[in-house]
């Protein structure tokens, strides 16, 4: 099968392959390849629900299986990571959903807060 491209839908736009690269590629080879906005977040509905306002990653789960691929220098080795209070000033994290709909955190260290850190 092709590529069913229905990218311009009022809803439910979207790319179906079943190809076994990825379905679509974005890049920019002079800056960022890809900026995610949500335009309007109401406070009501973030404190009743879980609120997706950003991306939303979607796949069955398997033990094998990942929802995030970091290539290149994406990530790197360290030696020592400070994950005490105060460890680090400007230690940051991101709120993700979990598939049963509670809330959970990715940390985001500053550089302080890593050391040692190896391409």
């Amino acid at each position: 099968m092709g590529k069913l491209l229905n990218i311009d839908a009022e809803t439910n736009a979207n790319i179906v392959d079943d190809g076994a690269d990825p379905s679509l590629k974005i890049t920019n080879s002079n800056g960022m390849a890809l900026e995610v906005n949500k335009m309007e977040v109401d406070a009501g509905i973030l404190a009743s629900k879980a609120t997706i306002v950003g991306m939303e990653f979607n796949g069955a789960s398997v033990a094998s299986g990942a929802i995030l691929k970091f290539s290149g220098d994406a990530l790197v080795s360290c030696t020592t990571i400070k994950f005490i209070t105060g460890g680090a000033a400007g230690t940051k994290a991101i709120r993700i959903v979990q598939a049963d709909g509670t809330f959970a955190w990715i940390p985001v260290l500053p550089d302080a807060a890593v050391t040692g850190a190896a391409v």
